[in-house]
């Protein structure tokens, strides 16, 4: 009984960070299968794909190929990382899309 004790007050702080290391941040990576304007759906990359719709709010940030972007300029083929927020109805909703082709990475910085 000791033991169970010790190792459940030892996992509760390993929880506590795998909770917020996102802050609470959804990651949805994955193909644009439609896009509206209120609204992207994604078919994740997973082994075992999901298709999952995330709320698009004029609040949303777009970056294609590093720079700024707006909605218009998301098509379905696309590849996609979103990074959502749940909202009270348990709905996600997008902070920020990234698409297009990536900024190389300066090993320097």
């Amino acid at each position: 009984m000791k033991i169970r004790i010790t190792m459940l007050l030892l996992s509760a702080p390993l929880l506590a960070v795998l909770a917020f290391a996102h802050n609470g941040m959804e990651h949805v990576m994955g193909t644009v299968k439609t896009i509206s304007e209120n609204s992207v759906t994604v078919q994740t990359a997973a082994q075992d794909p999901k298709i999952i719709t995330v709320a698009l709010l004029p609040s949303t940030k777009f970056v294609k190929s590093g720079g700024d972007a707006s909605s218009k300029d998301l098509k379905v083929g696309d590849r996609v990382m979103v990074e959502a927020k749940e909202n009270s109805s348990n709905k996600l909703e997008a902070v920020t899309v990234t698409f297009g082709k990536q900024p190389p990475h300066d090993a320097n910085k």
